[in-house]
């Protein structure tokens, strides 16, 4: 080899050896007395799972829900009635008619069954999200979505199951001697309950009502059968029972229509138009026809008209004291959307009439657990200029009822001869 191939040679390799070092400091590798491998920060390692013993998953046991349900159906006949206020039989076919009309559809993790007993367990028993999550085992969002669901498809069979009576003669009044020619043309009551209502601090003026709760002023048509056959709802507490009942006939989308020549009875807040009946003004009103011991007896056409129209106008009382007893949610303030709660309202009325249509004999809860919420009214007429504009508007019924009040009181006086 010369000695120009010797320097050529020498000169690769320094060069190599140069290349070999720089490559070793790049990667992070020198020699074994200096190696320490050095963590690289922006490496991210799975950390260490860590056991919190005060913690536990919000909803252990699954299918708790569809074991209610299993429960109610295929427990005692009490269960069924007990948790979700109807008999087991109405229950199943609430759920199939909701499932028949496309109106309801099993979820993937929950079933049509579930999704209604999720609601009447709320309404029956005034239940808040937190206390259906713990029965049901499910989120609130869950729970919440569900009740809502449900909710408003029960109110879309209001239209099958709250409509207008045909214009026979009740068999109530055509039973009973008492009622029976007077009352032939009469084909229920109209009456007003308050519901307590969550509303926002602006509006509690609006809300309040004589007695100082907050309500919304709720008007129903109720017949001799005990149902119900026209529901408003919505209207504010301070509301008179008039005022929603100019509203319920001039409303444009679903107005309560009164047959010719028929009529409803009703309290001494409403004016004596065509199409109602009041009691007398200024003549008793709650009184025994038999003149029990402590009572006077009736000595005028106009008290013995009021004690009967009392009798048949406490339907409606019963109506409502039933309805409040089987859903508890309609005694007490609920924190929903107003619009919510007006729609509550409508649905429980609905399921009154589905339960009394597949039972007219279903089980009734304690009426006593009902307490009433309405605001106490009186014959004293507060709106006496408004009542003659409307009777001047809608006509009067003042003849009908004197004529009815004179044919009653004659036929009274002749028994009594007997």
């Amino acid at each position: 080899m010369t000695p120009e191939e010797e320097v050529v040679l020498q000169v690769s390799l320094m060069l190599l050896t140069l290349l070999l070092r720089k490559k070793l400091v790049r990667d992070k590798i020198v020699h074994p007395q200096k190696s320490a491998v050095r963590p690289n920060k922006n490496v991210i390692r799975p950390q260490k799972s860590i056991v919190h013993p005060h913690r536990s998953i919000a909803h252990p046991y699954k299918n708790a829900g569809e074991k209610f349900v299993y429960n109610v159906i295929h427990g005692p006949p009490k269960n069924c009635l007990n948790l979700l206020r109807m008999d087991k039989d109405i229950y199943v076919a609430l759920c199939n008619a909701l499932k028949n009309r496309n109106l309801l559809h099993d979820a993937r993790d929950i079933s049509v069954e579930e999704q209604v007993a999720i609601f009447l367990y709320s309404v029956g028993h005034n239940k808040r999200n937190r206390a259906s999550q713990d029965t049901f085992q499910h989120s609130g969002q869950t729970i919440s979505k569900y009740f809502n669901v449900v909710l408003r498809t029960i109110c879309h069979l209001g239209k099958d199951y709250i409509c207008r009576l045909n214009n026979d003669t009740p068999a109530k009044i055509q039973n009973d001697p008492r009622f029976y020619p007077y009352f032939k043309d009469c084909l229920g009551v109209i009456d007003s309950t308050h519901v307590p209502v969550w509303v926002p601090t602006s509006t509690h003026g609006r809300f309040r009502n004589r007695k100082g709760v907050l309500s919304q002023n709720v008007m129903a048509v109720v017949g001799f059968d005990m149902r119900f056959h026209y529901v408003m709802a919505g209207w504010e507490g301070s509301a008179e029972d008039s005022r929603v009942l100019y509203s319920a006939l001039d409303d444009n989308v679903d107005p309560l229509q009164i047959p010719e020549g028929k009529y409803y009875l009703a309290d001494g807040d409403y004016p004596s138009i065509v199409g109602l009946i009041t009691p007398y003004c200024g003549h008793q009103y709650h009184m025994s026809e038999l003149n029990a011991s402590g009572s006077q007896p009736i000595t005028t056409a106009e008290e013995l008209f009021n004690n009967r129209h009392f009798s048949l106008r406490a339907t409606v009382e019963r109506v409502f004291g039933l309805l409040r007893s089987r859903f508890p949610i309609l005694k007490s303030q609920v924190e929903y959307p107003f619009s919510t709660q007006v729609q509550i309202v409508l649905a429980t009325c609905v399921l009154h009439n589905f339960i009394l249509d597949h039972n007219p004999n279903a089980t009734q809860f304690d009426v006593e657990d009902g307490a009433s919420y309405d605001v106490d009214t009186s014959s004293e007429i507060d709106n006496e200029h408004e009542f003659k504009v409307q009777v001047v508007k809608r006509g009067s019924n003042d003849s009908l009822r004197a004529t009815i009040a004179a044919q009653m009181f004659e036929d009274f006086n002749n028994r009594c001869r007997r």
